[in-house]
């Protein structure tokens, strides 16, 4: 029998009787000093704050998963996240893309027995990622339909060009080409700051976190709604209007131009 080189692991699972016997299982089967257990987010916190430990295995059928682990990341930014259980039903891969944003180290599928998490947990301890065959296929297959999940909020792609301005949404069909801030910036003839602003707001209204997920949301054919780009500054012969019979004094012939209009 492998021996698991832990000497603290957190359980949470939702089924208090299962999180209690597998803690036990862990420390008298496994070499595991100490395994305390947990049955949802509010539980797992207090855990994490008391205990401290070194790993934290988390069951994939616990109601609120994603916002447990966002929770026990923000306690424990460094210690690793095993998602166990994890079995191919109807929502499974939208499930897997947020946990994997929330931080998870590994997921291992609702077919591996407990003898098999021990190498996977020895793996996330040395910083090494693990995903079981059967969910790299749920989640492969989740992120080949990435462009049909709903927005966070339940906010569509159109609804969510609604709630850009005219100038967010300028910047949001550049990111979405794949530009940088700093070639945004060339082509609106803006600073790199104020395109950050934009991105950063925009990011924020759509409540998202990376520049990334605006490709993600908007890809081809869900662009936001195309907004005019401010037009180029026109020149003092063309503004100016005709002086005695139509003909334009020599000194109105330069050819400097209006100030560009500003972004805030």
């Amino acid at each position: 029998m492998v021996a698991l080189a832990v000497a603290g692991l957190l359980v949470v699972t939702p089924r208090r009787v299962h999180a209690d016997a597998m803690a036990r299982t862990l420390e008298a089967g496994f070499g595991v000093r100490r395994a305390v257990a947990a049955t949802g987010h509010p539980d797992a916190i207090s855990r994490v704050i008391a205990q401290r430990p070194h790993a934290v295995l988390v069951d994939f059928e616990i109601e609120d998963l994603v916002a447990c682990l966002r929770a026990v990341r923000r306690a424990a930014p460094s210690v690793p996240i095993v998602v166990y259980g994890v079995g191919c039903v109807e929502g499974a891969g939208e499930r897997l893309i947020h946990a994997a944003q929330a931080g998870v180290s590994s997921f291992v599928d609702d077919e591996q027995q407990l003898e098999g998490l021990v190498p996977v947990l020895e793996l996330a301890l040395q910083g090494q990622p693990y995903c079981s065959p059967r969910v790299a296929g749920v989640l492969l297959h989740a992120l080949q339909l990435i462009r049909d999940l709903p927005l966070p909020q339940d906010v569509d792609a159109g609804r969510a060009g609604a709630v850009l301005s005219q100038r967010e949404r300028i910047v949001a069909e550049l990111v979405v080409s794949g530009l940088t801030n700093r070639q945004i910036a060339n082509r609106l003839v803006v600073s790199e700051a104020t395109v950050k602003s934009h991105v950063h707001a925009i990011l924020h209204k759509l409540g998202i976190h990376r520049r990334e997920e605006v490709r993600m949301w908007f890809g081809p054919g869900r662009a936001p709604a195309p907004a005019p780009v401010p037009q180029l500054p026109l020149r003092l012969a063309d503004a100016a209007p005709p002086l005695m019979g139509g003909a334009l004094h020599p000194s109105d012939r330069s050819p400097s131009i209006l100030p560009a209009p500003s972004w805030p």
